[in-house]
């Protein structure tokens, strides 16, 4: 198992980056006392803070400290002229990295592309602390359940489902969570016409029954604001009329937060708003289309775009949610026609609320469309709306328009609702060698040819030998040009 040590060193205008890889094992070489190395080393900087104390038995420990927590490394070492050898315990996989030594107090270590880290000595003049080894070597590592903290899980277990009812896409989930829902195909009696000519997604993703922790992507729905119309006594909020929902224009913050919320949440009470955050380039997204349209009809459309975060009480006990959606409002000659759009939630238990951000986001960014159901939805959508028949230049470009869209407008989503604390990477699939995008909140990344994942701090972990998972396949995904 590799020595990694997830962090960013400046060494003067060269930026290193600091993933110890493992290579092959070169010529023997004069053999350098365990001694030289004894004391306490340490490496800070913004992200991680590594501190390695290596004895003069040979042993040493690696704690490094980020803002997901600490982990501890321990093992055995050896060292000659050219390099030095670490043996980590529980790890059959032996890693040499070049060392050097800098005016008597600094050590640096680097890889055969250079990229390293440089420690500082702690205690000169102490000598250093024995670390014992171990009597009895521990049994697999095994990726447990997160527990109900408010500390990101050290180790997720992500697999890929399928939209259940109709195989429309597939994303990644924790392996333990419950999938809900799918594509809807609305009656015109229940939502209107309107809202019934294309399939449309409800689909909630969460850990237990009862949905304490859980992310939701709703369906757009098409609506009509009735005020000022001489029938908008007779017609109740709620029912259909022309063809589509009557609802007045709420605005996004309205929308979200006195239609949405407690359609999702009933029991929700003492709501309030944390956070407001507008969406600008979100709104932009949806706009998009409309840009086909003839003046005067195109001019008329407005959208708005906004993310807010609340909090509330659901049976007594304290919760947490960011809702996003983009409103699109068709304006005076639209007759009172408005939709929401893009509309997810994600709630969780008020001390877990932002621990588990990166998780979220990782579902969020892994929707993958089945280009054969898509492109048949295209075809009966227009036979509904009694559209020509689409030739098959058209149905590609469509689709090219359609996946392209729903990809940006979903990565903007995932970048404002989860990411905006985290970041991302480009990782190689080490299956077919294409580049991906996946959270950098982990030190590691597992991949299999099924397209499940699995993102990790433990080092010492290998996935392929986790009983629980029951199965194997999994190789290391890496970041790419690392």
């Amino acid at each position: 198992m590799r020595f990694i040590l997830k962090a960013k060193v400046h060494y003067g205008p060269v930026l290193v980056s600091v993933s110890m890889l493992a290579f092959s094992v070169l010529a023997h070489a004069a053999p350098v006392p365990a001694s030289k190395f004894a004391g306490t080393w340490l490496f800070k900087n913004q992200s991680a803070t590594i501190k390695i104390i290596f004895t003069s038995a040979g042993r040493f420990t690696r704690i490094m400290n980020t803002g997901s927590g600490e982990e501890t490394v321990k093992g055995a070492f050896s060292a000659d002229s050219a390099r030095i050898t670490v043996r980590p315990d529980n790890d059959s996989e032996v890693i040499y990295l070049n060392f050097r030594f800098l005016n008597g107090n600094q050590l640096e270590l680097t890889d055969d592309s250079g990229e390293g880290l440089r420690l500082v000595r702690q205690d000169a003049t102490k000598p250093a602390p024995k670390v014992a080894t171990p009597t009895k070597k521990p049994s697999a590592t095994t990726a447990k359940p997160a527990a109900s903290t408010g500390k990101r899980p050290a180790t997720v277990v992500f697999r890929r489902f399928t939209e259940p009812r109709e195989k429309a896409f597939t994303a990644l989930v924790p392996k333990d969570w419950k999938v809900e829902g799918g594509i809807v195909r609305y009656s015109p009696d229940a939502v209107g016409a309107h809202n019934a000519t294309d399939a449309k997604a409800d689909i909630t993703l969460k850990r237990d029954a009862a949905g304490t922790l859980q992310m939701r992507w709703l369906p757009d729905l098409l609506y009509a604001d009735l005020s000022g119309k001489p029938y908008a006594a007779y017609t109740q909020i709620g029912t259909v009329f022309n063809n589509v929902i009557v609802l007045p224009k709420l605005g996004a913050e309205g929308y979200l937060v006195q239609a949405v919320l407690p359609r999702v949440f009933p029991n929700a009470r003492n709501v309030k708003v944390l956070e407001r955050k507008p969406l600008p380039k979100l709104a932009q997204l949806h706009a998009a289309p409309i840009k086909t349209l003839s003046e005067p009809f195109r001019s008329s459309f407005t959208f708005d775009a906004l993310m807010v975060t609340v909090s509330f009480e659901e049976n007594g006990k304290p919760y947490k949610a960011r809702l996003v959606t983009a409103i699109e409002d068709m304006g005076a000659l639209g007759g009172g026609l408005w939709q929401g759009m893009g509309t997810s939630v994600y709630r969780a238990p008020a001390a877990e609320f932002q621990s588990w951000l990166p998780v979220l986001g990782v579902i969020q960014g892994s929707v993958q469309w089945n280009m054969t159901w898509l492109n048949n939805e295209l075809r009966e959508s227009a036979k509904r709306r009694k559209q020509v028949e689409i030739t098959e230049a058209e149905l590609r470009r469509m689709d090219a328009e359609i996946v392209k869209n729903k990809q940006t407008v979903n990565a903007e989503i995932n970048k404002q609702m989860y990411l905006n604390l985290t970041g991302q990477e480009e990782y190689v699939n080490p299956f077919t060698r294409k580049v991906e995008t996946g959270s950098n909140e982990w030190t590691r990344r597992w991949q299999n040819s099924s397209g499940d994942i699995i993102y990790t701090d433990n080092t010492t972990y290998n996935p392929n030998a986790d009983p629980t998972l029951q199965r194997q396949g999994f190789k290391l995904s890496k970041p790419r040009g690392r």
